[in-house]
């Protein structure tokens, strides 16, 4: 079985300890995995060199680049498009996302996707504040508000990943739904609909 771990990337000063972190993970695992790391086109000029260099040592590791800043959510679906996993998990780039916690999201493996909440977030003051104000006043910024507590750690069953629509390479992203989601309370996760 082949696990895929998706990461965009923007900026990011910590992908070698990254990767290393989920090398070590797996290698107490019987799943084989692959990581795929996708470069939002990072300002930092660092990113891509440091991407290309970790991939061309690590046979599990793909680096992939964007033309341009597309957004956290293209580089994810680019990512989810690119993989070749059974299950894939993504997760950040700044290590806010636990590589150690990988075995707990693959013992849930009968679920079709799994969302993770965090317990504790470990931002910075100027986020806090401004995710508080923004949770508090939305319609400040013509935001609609969500509940900001759910984190970007998703798994998913590759039969999940359903890439309907057309791609627009002007605005990098999916014309259509990639999937539907409801909320099964009796199993406490998300599930497909």
């Amino acid at each position: 079985m082949l696990i895929s771990i998706v990461i965009p990337v923007y900026d990011s000063a910590v992908l070698q300890e990254l990767s290393e972190r989920i090398d070590r993970v797996f290698a107490k695992l019987p799943e084989e995995y692959e990581i795929i790391f996708i470069d939002d086109s990072s300002p930092n000029l660092d990113v891509w060199p440091s991407l290309v260099d970790i991939a061309g040592k690590n046979s599990h590791i793909r680096a992939l680049q964007l033309t341009r800043n597309f957004g956290q959510h293209a580089a994810t679906l680019c990512g989810l498009v690119e993989c070749r996993g059974d299950f894939v998990i993504t997760m950040d780039d700044d290590l806010q996302h636990c590589p150690e916690d990988i075995p707990k999201f693959l013992e849930l493996r009968d679920y079709d996707v799994v969302i993770a909440q965090f317990k504790n977030k470990q931002h910075g003051t100027f986020k806090r504040i401004t995710s508080l104000f923004l949770t508090i006043h939305p319609w400040s910024f013509g935001w609609s508000g969500t509940s900001a507590s759910y984190s970007l750690v998703l798994v998913f069953s590759s039969h999940c990943i359903l890439c309907t629509g057309n791609w627009s390479t002007e605005s990098g992203y999916k014309d259509g739904p990639l999937f539907s989601l409801r909320f099964c309370s009796s199993a406490g996760y998300f599930c497909l609909g």
